[in-house]
């Protein structure tokens, strides 16, 4: 029976690191950051936290370990931050809000760690950000805190010892030989790794006698698998003197329970999807089925191809497949179609993981929905449209204003300058417009005025900038005038089309006035008045 149990710890052991490393690696990848707290004297104090995203807002984890959100947040922010970390200690689930750092855009989720009907804890994800220059997995952070000896060795000796393994055996272990402490022949590293592969295939443990620094003989147990170090093969040892077997069973307890809880907020705040190196769909959360609407039997086997929006070229996904095929992680923005059609946007990092030939055999695709953020993005972009349109543009008439007009013929004058060109400036107003508003009302002499700006746009070249001044004054400027005798028998053949009827109007007609660039003038306000000149001599001609 305690054959069984030994057994069943080293299994628990060997998958807790496993899943541990692949853990890291994802966090590490996707540059983000998991963090917990607890109140405190009336404080919320972090108690944990990893991942590149601290260096990047400006965070380490020695300045955010043990100090409050007053303590490393302006004063704004912290209150702001309060407010969600209260929402969560007082058992909230899935408290999530987006927060920005030292130009760093980043979104929590924060879920309770609850314990007897009480919260312990509560542990936070930041997704989709980067991660921090010097961090630690979170292998060595368990074993930094472990009360069992964690040692890393090969065939060059001992690479890594925790605290723990120090203590027991009295002396600091790393760069020395595994021999010299254990009472017993080892077999060469090459037979003892072979042998290794075999225990963590069977779920063994191993029982040895240590050798303490002084000189005391202990009995341990202890689980021995195979890892890589640095990138090398190693052993990794997990020992216990029976004194502390109970107190190591329970770390790992707790460790078990912080990686689900880590794997929790992982599945509850992100799209999570494994492919192939092919692309092909082995594994989908929930978040995913949920957001696409197809169940996982629909999308296991399947490409992502089958949330195609077309709303991608097919060059997007050419450059996003030449980076990952190359072992580069990608980043970026992708619309998909759910399965009822509907479209949705996610904010996309996909890792490949590479075999040891350094070929991606495997890609890990950690997606967040910004589709509510890409609406905002889009409403404001056509605000700011219809903002910058209505600056430059006449209400009534929908042509440009006097401020357009300016400025395009400010550029076209430098334009012409530089290559030897002609502009022709036009000045108009309507006769007897006064007429129609005091007769018909003013309802009528804006649909006048609407009706007379339609007709002298169709006669218009497209290359013709026409606008509105005000009141019954319009302007124009045609560029690279090559006849002028072209441009007044344009407003010869504008003049007739006026003096047809407007709305029934006989009595309506126009007065025109127009200059030439550069013999006229040399600026706009030399050739509009040159222009203006014109219109009212022709008006007291009449």
């Amino acid at each position: 029976m305690e054959s069984k149990k030994h057994q069943d710890r080293q299994l628990v052991t060997n998958e807790l690191i496993k899943e541990n490393q692949l853990l890291n690696e994802m966090i590490e990848q996707q540059q983000g950051m998991i963090f917990k707290f607890k109140e405190m004297d009336g404080k919320f104090i972090h108690t944990f936290a990893t991942g590149k995203l601290l260096d990047r807002i400006g965070l380490t984890k020695n300045s955010l370990v043990g100090y409050s959100v007053q303590d490393v947040l302006p004063l704004a922010e912290a209150v702001k931050k309060a407010y969600y970390y209260r929402r969560a200690w007082d058992g909230e689930e899935n408290v999530t809000y987006e927060g920005k750092l030292n130009g760093v855009h980043y979104l929590a989720s924060l879920r309770p760690i609850v314990e007897n009907g009480q919260v312990r804890e509560v542990i936070a994800s930041c997704v989709d950000i980067s991660a921090r220059t010097e961090s630690e997995s979170r292998f060595q952070k368990i074993a930094q805190r472990s009360l069992s000896g964690v040692v890393i060795y090969n065939d060059e000796g001992i690479l890594y010892a925790n605290p723990a393994a120090g203590q027991m055996v009295g002396e600091e272990l790393v760069g020395k030989c595994v021999q010299q402490f254990i009472l017993v022949e080892l077999p060469d590293f090459s037979l003892q790794l072979k042998r290794a592969m075999q225990f963590e295939r069977n779920s063994e443990t191993l029982e040895r006698r240590l050798r303490l620094a002084d000189e005391t003989i202990i009995d341990i147990k202890v689980a021995i698998s195979t890892i890589y170090f640095e990138r090398k093969p190693a052993i990794l040892a997990i020992f216990n003197d029976d004194t502390r077997r109970r107190n190591a069973e329970r770390i790992f307890e707790i460790a078990a329970k912080e990686l689900s809880d880590v794997n929790y907020v992982l599945n509850e705040s992100s799209i999570v999807a494994i492919t192939d190196q092919h692309g092909i769909i082995q594994f989908a959360n929930a978040k995913f089925c949920e957001i696409s609407q197809y169940d996982q039997q629909e999308l296991l086997g399947k490409s992502h191809s089958i949330l195609n929006s077309d709303y991608h070229p097919q060059s997007f996904f050419q450059e996003m497949w030449g980076t990952i095929a190359k072992g580069q992680t990608w980043r970026g923005e992708i619309q998909n179609q759910a399965k009822d059609g509907t479209y949705y946007w996610v904010d996309t990092t996909i890792v490949p993981f590479l075999n040891e030939e350094g070929k991606p055999y495997q890609y890990i695709s950690i997606r967040r929905d910004i589709t509510e953020r890409k609406k905002v993005e889009d409403a404001l972009r056509i605000s700011e449209e219809k903002l910058m349109h209505m600056a430059y543009h006449d209400f009534l008439t929908d042509l440009p204003n006097r401020r357009y007009f300016i400025e395009k013929l400010q550029e076209a004058i430098q334009d012409a300058m530089m290559n030897d060109k002609k502009i022709a400036v036009i000045y108009m107003d309507m006769d007897h417009f006064k007429y129609i508003n005091d007769t018909f009302g003013h309802d009528e002499g804006d649909e006048v005025l609407k009706e007379f700006a339609h007709v002298v746009r169709e006669l218009l070249p497209k290359e013709a900038v026409f606008a509105r001044q005000g009141g019954d004054e319009f302007t124009m400027f045609i560029s690279n005038v090559v006849a002028e005798a072209k441009v007044l028998q344009l407003v010869e053949e504008i003049s007739e089309a006026l003096a047809n009827s407007i709305r029934g109007h006989q009595e309506l007609s126009a007065s025109i006035g127009v200059s030439f660039y550069p013999k006229d003038g040399l600026t706009e306000d030399e050739l509009m008045k040159r222009a203006d000149q014109a219109l009212y001599m022709g008006k007291e001609s009449k």
